[in-house]
């Protein structure tokens, strides 16, 4: 009797069951900025990944996205960065679940892409180094810079001591450039395969980020055009 009992329960709040489980992600709207020479190669991929050349942001020589990784704008305003005069504003909807990288407990899940920026960091400083010890060795030739040498002597003995910590990061905190940890960079080049992994293990399906004041989304999959 107590097993037909619990089966009945069960059967009772099913419907209920049901509707938590369906219950629909919030659907919003993103927006970008395009040429319709690109719109075309989009609406011909079969929502495969296209790398958009016209971008003036992906003139280096080198695939940045090799993440593969579809970007939108969370507002029109964010889209004007990327706006030319081939360009028009289309507009999308996803309701994809996203992990929101403007706020700095979300930062902190991210273990792997923390330890990748320390190092990028730590290596930019090395490199400026060997760049101050070169023109030191220059100077060293010339008369009358030892002034000079000795401001740069001071510079690298700053350097040396210069250290980053992974709440430093976290916290957007940036002594050595001034630039941003969380902007655009996190996502170029082989930065992106890494934090779409990352942010995929943790169960999202993308990232937002601000890159100056822009309000920008990185997804894994093409958002459905509405406009």
């Amino acid at each position: 009797m107590k097993k037909i009992c619990k089966i009945f329960a069960q059967i009772k709040y099913l419907p209920y069951l049901c509707t938590v489980k369906l219950k629909k992600v919030k659907t919003m709207k993103l927006f970008r900025q395009h040429s319709q020479e690109f719109q075309k190669e989009i609406e011909n991929s079969n929502n495969l990944f296209v790398l958009d050349k016209s971008r003036r942001f992906n003139h280096t020589g080198r695939n940045k996205n090799v993440a593969k990784l579809f970007f939108y704008a969370l507002d029109e305003v964010s889209t004007n960065a990327y706006k030319k005069e081939d360009t028009q504003l289309f507009t999308y909807e996803s309701d994809a679940k996203l992990l929101d990288l403007r706020d700095a407990n979300n930062r902190k899940l991210l273990v792997n892409t923390i330890t990748n920026i320390i190092k990028y960091q730590l290596n930019s400083v090395n490199s400026c180094i060997d760049a101050l010890l070169k023109s030191i060795e220059i100077y060293q030739k010339e008369r009358g810079k030892k002034r000079k040498i000795k401001m740069l002597q001071q510079q690298i003995e700053n350097l040396k001591e210069y250290n980053l910590t992974e709440e430093e990061v976290v916290k957007n905190i940036n002594h050595f450039s001034g630039c941003n940890f969380w902007g655009q960079d996190i996502s170029d080049y082989e930065n992106g395969l890494l934090i779409k992994k990352e942010v995929e293990e943790l169960g999202y399906e993308g990232f937002i980020f601000k890159d100056q004041s822009r309000n920008e989304v990185a997804l894994f999959k093409p958002a459905k055009q509405i406009d």
